[in-house]
C-alpha cells in the first residue's frame, strides 16, 4: 500500500479535510478540495462533498474548484457516480460567473466518460 493509498482510506484525513472545507480560510479549503479529489479513491465520496460545496453557500471559488474537481474526479475514477452530479453541473453551467468552469467539467464528462452532455 503506498502513502497516497493509506491515506485516502484514513477516516482521520479525511474528516480533517472536511473541518478544513467547512472552516480553515479558503487557501485551506481550496487546498483540501484538491487533495480529496486526488487523493481519496472513493470517488462517489468526494462527489457528495463537491456537491455540498455546490449546493451550499461555499465561497464561489471553492465552487469553481469544486466544478474543475468534479471533472478531475471523471478523469480520474472513469465514471460519476450520482445522476445528480450531473445535473448540477449542468446547471451551473447557465449561472453567471460559474458558465465556463461548469462547461469544462462538461467537456471532461464528454471526454473521460464518453457521454455527449449539452449546457443549453
Amino acid at each position: 500500500m503506498t502513502s497516497k493509498d493509506s491515506k485516502a482510506s484514513d477516516g482521520e484525513w479525511r474528516s480533517e479535510m472536511v473541518a478544513l472545507i467547512a472552516n480553515g480560510s479558503l487557501e485551506e479549503a481550496a487546498n483540501a478540495l484538491v487533495s480529496l479529489a486526488f487523493n481519496d479513491a472513493d470517488g462517489a465520496w468526494v462527489e457528495g462533498v463537491l456537491l455540498s460545496c455546490l449546493d451550499g453557500d461555499s465561497h464561489s471559488e471553492l465552487k469553481l474548484l469544486s466544478l474543475t474537481c468534479i471533472g478531475h474526479l471523471a478523469r480520474i475514477h472513469g465514471t460519476i457516480q450520482n445522476p445528480r452530479t450531473i445535473m448540477r453541473v449542468k446547471q451551473m453551467a447557465k449561472v453567471s460567473g460559474f458558465e465556463g468552469r461548469a462547461q469544462d467539467a462538461l467537456d471532461d464528462f464528454e471526454v473521460y466518460l464518453g457521454m455527449r452532455l449539452y449546457s443549453k
